[in-house]
């Protein structure tokens, strides 16, 4: 089932995020396997999403070919084109909040993977200086 609540749910934590809060590498792991699991949902999402797209655009162009058969109509490919995807805009735009949240947790995950770093770099420089 698709879920753009939860998507949405995840891309506002996302963003609302504080690193501040996060100086520490056990709490960056932490965020880092709750980003992972979102990454993994959000594709299933994308997954769904685009199968119910694929669905909706199918039938759209089924209705369209009917009717424009039954009223011997001729639309010209682009604007059949622009029509389907116009019957599809909320299936496109919950796949796009699917993507949109793949991506942020995948960049997000390598914002923790950067930060674990300098961490690591920090502790390093202090054992050194000390």
């Amino acid at each position: 089932m698709i879920q753009p609540d939860q998507l949405k749910a995840i891309l506002n934590t996302i963003e609302g995020t504080d690193y501040a809060g996060k100086s520490s590498i056990d709490l960056l792991m932490e965020y880092g396997f709750q980003l992972k699991q979102w990454m993994a949902f959000s594709g299933e999402q994308m997954s769904l999403a685009k199968e119910a797209l694929h669905r909706k655009k199918k039938q759209a162009m089924i209705n369209l070919v009917a009717s424009l058969g039954a009223q011997k109509i001729h639309l010209s490919p682009l604007l059949q084109k622009e029509y389907v995807n116009d019957c599809c805009h909320m299936e496109h735009g919950i796949y796009e909040l699917a993507d949109r949240c793949n991506k942020a947790c995948s960049h997000s995950i390598n914002l923790v993977i950067t930060c674990i770093s300098a961490l690591k770099e920090e502790m390093k420089l202090s054992q050194v200086l000390s």
